[in-house]
């Protein structure tokens, strides 16, 4: 029985991975990212959590640009 390769990953120009990320996506917020230690399954390393690629797929859930909105209203209206 032929021994089973293991899924070969894409390269950074294959996913037009960005670092650090230009838009408010990010890999920490991706199904893909792993966290300790830092990578991704579908992503050859290296990867950064701020980071991004076009494979991105948010976790269902908030986004960290919802948090840091949320965030920055609370501040506003604390500061009034």
């Amino acid at each position: 029985m032929a021994e089973r390769k293991p899924k070969e990953k894409f390269s950074h120009a294959q996913v037009a991975y960005e670092h650090p990320a230009r838009g408010e996506d990010h890999c920490g917020e991706c199904t893909h990212y792993l966290k300790d230690p830092e990578r991704c399954e579908i992503v050859r390393s290296p990867i950064r959590a701020e980071d991004w690629c076009r494979k991105f797929k948010e976790v269902p859930g908030e986004t960290a640009a919802e948090e840091r909105k949320e965030h920055e209203d609370y501040a506003a209206h604390k500061a009034s």
